[in-house]
């Protein structure tokens, strides 16, 4: 709410959704998931880097600035942290996320400066969440301004329904570029999208299978460290994450109430 000059947001125009042939689990965890990117999308952010080469001098087109990010190492993605909040809701990011690096918007910075104060936007602006969870059925992308609801309509079929929301009182730019991101990535025809889909669909497969009882979710599982608000932060490719999300599961399956 923050991020928008008149403390509102307000989702506009239709939605793109897509069903899935996998538990909705799966697709949750894809959100907190930085460790698959720079191997899930390597041809996406390749081919957006090769076809930037050869388009000489000047600013990087849209759909290259929000592509090529996707190939950070393991240390960039480690630096943009996970922060586990309780009940299953976590975010990503915070200094610094994949889209930290986006060209400013001046008429935007004039419009939340006019609003809240030079010092004020730039204690807003410099908070970089990559994604947030609204344990168990809703993630933000706040930067880019969209909502993703995922429906479960079988133990392995997930309808995911992805919004855009305006943020009143800024310039139609900063829309624009959040409808731009939301085609580019979250459509039925996205280059990205399809690679997550993909492996959505190899992950129930292999799962329903018997070749192994356990999946890992061991990675960095002693470090993180408690806040003073109460949360807990680890780094990005931590799969601290997942394991709130399972302990979250287990305790609401015990208790046979539902998550709210």
């Amino acid at each position: 709410m923050e991020r928008s000059p008149e403390g509102e947001i307000e989702v506009v125009g239709g939605c793109l959704r897509y069903i899935h042939d996998a538990n909705w689990k799966i697709l949750l965890e894809n959100v907190s998931d930085n460790l698959h990117s720079m191997v899930t999308h390597q041809s996406v952010y390749q081919a957006a880097r090769m076809a930037w080469r050869g388009l000489g001098d000047g600013p990087a087109p849209m759909a290259i600035t929000m592509l090529e990010p996707f190939g950070g190492g393991y240390e960039f993605f480690d630096q943009i942290g996970h922060t586990v909040c309780g009940n299953g809701h976590t975010y990503s990011g915070g200094n610094v996320s994949i889209h930290s690096a986006y060209p400013e918007i001046p008429a935007y910075l004039r419009a939340m400066e006019l609003r809240y104060g030079a010092d004020e936007t730039r204690r807003i602006l410099a908070v970089q969440r990559h994604n947030t969870i609204i344990y168990p059925s809703m993630t933000f992308k706040c930067a880019l301004q969209s909502i993703r609801v995922y429906r479960p309509l079988a133990v392995d079929r997930t309808l995911q329904e992805t919004w855009t929301f305006r943020l009143k009182g800024a310039p139609e730019e900063m829309l624009e570029r959040a409808a731009f991101y939301n085609h580019l990535i979250f459509s039925p025809a996205s280059i990205a999208g399809n690679d997550d889909w993909e492996a959505y669909h190899r992950i129930q497969q292999g799962l329903v299978s018997q070749g192994s009882d356990w999946v890992s979710q061991h990675r960095y599982l002693a470090g993180p460290g408690a806040n003073d608000d109460g949360t807990v932060s680890g780094l990005g490719t931590s799969d601290m994450v997942f394991r709130h999300e399972f302990e979250t599961w287990r305790k609401f399956m015990a208790a046979g109430e539902s998550p709210t």
